[in-house]
Formats: C-alpha cells, structure tokens, sequence
C-alpha cells in the first residue's frame, strides 16, 4: 500500500466518523436528520450562492494572506509533502467528504449546542500543529468556522451554504498544493495572482 492511499484511506476513515459522531450528536439533541437539515428547499439557491460567496471569500483572504505572511508559503509546503502525489478523484472526494463531515459535525451538532464561536473555535483546534505555519492554519480555520457558522445562523440551521463554501475551499486548495513542484513555489498556479 502506498502511502498516498495510506493517507487516503485513514482520512476517509477520520471524516466518516466525525460526520458520524455529528449526526449522533444532532439526534441526541433532537433534531431531524432529513433534507431540511441541508438545504431549505424553497430557497435552495440561496444556499448555492451563499456557500460559492464564503468559499470565494475565504480564498481571496488565503490569498492576501499568503503575500503578506511567509509562513502561509511554508504552509503549502509542509501540507504538500504531508499529502503526497493524489490523484483528482482522490483530492475531489477528501474536499468533499471532508466538508460534509466537518460541517455536520461542527456546525450542525456542536454549533447547536455551544454557539459559533466555541465551534469555530474547536475547529481551529482540529487544524493545529506544531510551528508557526500550522498556527497560520488554525487562524485561517478559526475565521473560515466563523464564516461557515454565521451564514449557517443565517440559514436557520441548514447547512448547505457552510458546506458549499467549504467545500469550494478545500477543492481549490488541495488541488493548489498536489499541484506544488518539489521546491514548493505556487507561482503561476490558479490564486496566485
């Protein structure tokens, strides 16, 4: 086994117990685990278009932040050779499954309980590591939570809008940073204008 498929494969077993525990927690507390809990139907669309707004937000804040803050290149870098050589279905499924699950578990189950800011805040724990980059990363997390559980408040609860931009977020980055030549450098990639 490989380790890109090593890493893959522990990822997919990590997101598919927190959305687990997410939706365990959500009927703990009550609420209905249906369609409603994702997206309203009737305005749908504004989920759509809020959830493509905060991932596109998101993504121009990174990319201020990584003129700005030699730490951000540093990050791309560690996470580049955490990650590996992935394929495109491989880096599609983890943004995938990993806004799903982040999502129904911070902002769907533990949002509803202890408020945005104590999940932003535990969500930027989830992205910690040792060193400066990695406190970068966990900024980075604590504003897009932020992000994420206000435009959920603002959808009354449903999650498609946090999940959208969320997942806009991870596609384009860890597609950015599989794509990081050996030295790192992301000059010319997509948002490194």
């Amino acid at each position: 086994m490989s380790r890109t498929s090593s890493l893959y494969r522990i990822a997919w077993i990590f997101y598919l117990f927190l959305a687990l525990g997410g939706l365990v927690g959500l009927a703990a507390e009550g609420r209905r685990v249906d369609l409603e809990l994702l997206v309203r139907p009737a305005s749908w669309w504004i989920d759509v278009g809020l959830g493509l707004l905060c991932g596109a937000v998101l993504l121009a804040a990174w990319v201020g932040i990584r003129k700005l803050v030699p730490a951000a290149v540093e990050l791309e870098e560690i996470l580049a050779r955490l990650i590996g050589p992935v394929g495109r279905d491989e880096l599609a499924a983890l943004a995938l499954i990993s806004a799903l699950a982040e999502e129904i578990a911070f902002r769907g189950a533990l949002q509803s309980v202890a408020g945005v800011v104590v999940a932003a805040l535990v969500f930027a724990l989830l992205h910690l590591g040792p060193g400066t980059a990695f406190r970068l990363w966990s900024g980075y997390a604590l504003v897009g939570g932020l992000v994420f559980g206000g435009v959920t408040l603002y959808r009354h609860g449903a999650l498609a809008a946090a999940i959208i931009g969320h997942l806009v977020v991870n596609l384009v980055q860890l597609r950015r940073i599989a794509a990081l030549p050996a030295g790192g450098d992301t000059a010319g990639l997509p948002l490194d204008a």
